[in-house]
């Protein structure tokens, strides 16, 4: 039986718990409503069964882990290349769900100039593994209502496809940076 020192040290670490979750949404590190943001999630177990869950609620269980679309084999180290011309779907077509502001995918118009001004790398996503589900240890799924989660391993910056073979830099973000830096060395 649990002393009252006890169920007073559990309630300061709660109480803390929740501030920290708290902290971290308002911060934007973690988005509102909890680790799965806008998904709807219910409440597998009718109670918690994680302290997160006990704290702020089933939107918040920690337990949920993904279900992915292929599997994965073990990254086979290796260089990166580049695709040499943009995917059907490529988030830098001007009418791309990306750039339409298409809530179900990763990223918009302006991040993605962004990225290809300051170089920071934007991976093709042909080959990579892509979260489909949720999948709660009690045996609770849920569908994921994005359609651009990508979760590959990265091994040292390089995101690995399902095959194993690190991924492709995007033709249509190789197209953009170059665009940027020939106006940038222009006169």
């Amino acid at each position: 039986m649990a002393s009252d020192g006890d169920r007073s040290a559990g309630i300061e670490h709660a109480d803390a718990l929740a501030a920290a979750i708290d902290a971290a949404e308002a911060a934007g590190m973690l988005a509102h409503g909890g680790p799965w943001g806008q998904l709807e999630m219910p409440d597998p177990v009718n109670g918690a069964c994680c302290i997160a869950s006990a704290v702020k609620g089933p939107q918040y269980c920690t337990c949920w882990e993904p279900e992915f679309d292929a599997g994965q084999q073990d990254p086979r180290p290796g260089k990166p290349g580049q695709r040499a011309a943009r995917c059907p779907d490529c988030a830098y077509r001007r009418d791309s769900p990306e750039r339409s502001g298409d809530d179900r995918y990763n990223g918009d118009a302006e991040f993605l100039e962004r990225i290809a001004v300051t170089g920071e790398a934007f991976w093709c996503h042909v080959g990579i593994r892509r979260a489909v589900a949720l999948v709660h240890p009690s045996g609770a799924r849920v569908s994921l209502l994005h359609l651009g989660d990508y979760r590959p391993p990265v091994v040292g910056g390089v995101p690995y496809k399902a095959d194993g073979t690190p991924g492709e830099l995007c033709a249509g973000w190789a197209a953009r940076r170059r665009a940027h830096l020939s106006r940038e060395a222009a006169p």
